[in-house]
């Protein structure tokens, strides 16, 4: 009851929208302090290139805070997810990603530092920044994705099955079958006559399931390409991949569990046709076990290496952008009196 009533535990979103706030409170002004402390010209005096001392700080401060971090969130993992299904390929990527993602928060806190000569228009600028990239984009991909795609209906899915079963139940009424006895042969034939019209009504259902499907399928694949616009949703994607709630396997399990249904029905129907319906341990005995077969970890290693990658794109133009902020602020660090 004390769990419940906390709510469940989101390492997810501690790592998303937490751990960039830790981050930003951190190092926002880890260059404006020198300033403000007048000790910024001393430090661009010493022998030692610019970009090297920003980097050192950088390392010295978020490098030991991303460390821990990283450590916290593998103790969690155990703690929260067991041990059972994890290995050294998700702690691993679970590593990678928060020090991958930390490091981006970090560059932008060092890019607002060069750029911003002021502690309050910097903090400013980082909230402007973690924002945009952790809320307002993902809203902008979700909204371009309902434009170029809409969802399709839930409400309309269910009204166009159920218009689908009230036609077919009509044309049982208007062509009733024939009633069984209390013939062996008679209950089985009406058994299998029962297995065949659920046939004939999920293949009834089949076009309209494929057309929903067809649509929701396209909107994942827009998604899962516009995630790298984004460094928040190219995590998120990650760290669900991670967890096992993807909607690739989501959708695995959906299409595994429909092919079952398919399968037990023939089992059941192959039994009827041989033995009397009421030998039960038999057709028990005989009916296929479902396991869930785990789509190709090679998917997931792919899309987890490619959200890796972006993050790194990223930290890529942040440290151009942040070698010319250098490059300005030691001219203005030279000419102001």
């Amino acid at each position: 009851p004390a769990a419940l009533a906390a709510g469940a535990f989101e390492l997810a979103f501690v790592i998303v929208y937490l751990l960039p706030v830790f981050l930003l409170a951190l190092t926002y002004d880890l260059w404006i302090g020198e300033r403000d402390r007048g000790t910024a010209r001393l430090l661009l005096a010493q022998p030692v290139a610019p970009a090297v001392l920003f980097a050192g700080k950088a390392i010295a401060l978020g490098g030991t805070v991303l460390l821990g971090l990283a450590a916290v969130a593998g103790l969690a993992l155990l703690t929260f997810a067991g041990a059972d299904g994890l290995n050294g390929w998700t702690v691993a990527a679970l590593g990678g990603t928060i020090l991958l993602y930390g490091a981006f928060w970090i560059a932008v806190a060092l890019a607002v530092n060069v750029w911003v000569r002021h502690a309050a228009g910097a903090a400013l600028a980082c909230g402007a920044i973690w924002l945009g990239v952790t809320a307002l984009l993902p809203a902008v991909l979700t909204a371009i994705v309902d434009l170029r795609h809409p969802a399709p209906s839930s409400a309309a899915y269910a009204n166009r099955l159920r218009d689908i079963e009230l036609e077919r139940q009509e044309a049982r009424r208007q062509n009733p079958p024939p009633r069984g006895s209390t013939d062996r042969e008679d209950r089985n034939a009406t058994l299998r006559r029962t297995l065949a019209r659920v046939a004939e009504d999920m293949a009834a259902y089949a076009p309209v399931r494929d057309a929903f499907r067809v649509q929701e399928q396209a909107r994942r694949e827009l998604a899962h390409d516009l995630r790298f616009a984004s460094p928040a949703t190219a995590v998120q994607d990650t760290l669900e991949r991670l967890a096992g709630t993807d909607a690739t396997r989501a959708v695995a399990f959906q299409e595994q569990a429909w092919d079952f249904a398919q399968d037990l029905r023939v089992h059941v129907d192959a039994h009827l046709a041989e033995s009397p319906a009421e030998d039960l341990p038999r057709l028990y005995a005989g009916v296929p076990a479902f396991r869930f077969a785990e789509p190709p970890s090679t998917h997931s290693a792919q899309a987890v290496g490619a959200n890796a990658a972006a993050l790194v794109s990223f930290l890529i133009a942040l440290g151009t952008l942040i070698l010319q902020g250098v490059q300005r602020m030691r001219l203005l660090e030279d000419d102001s009196p």
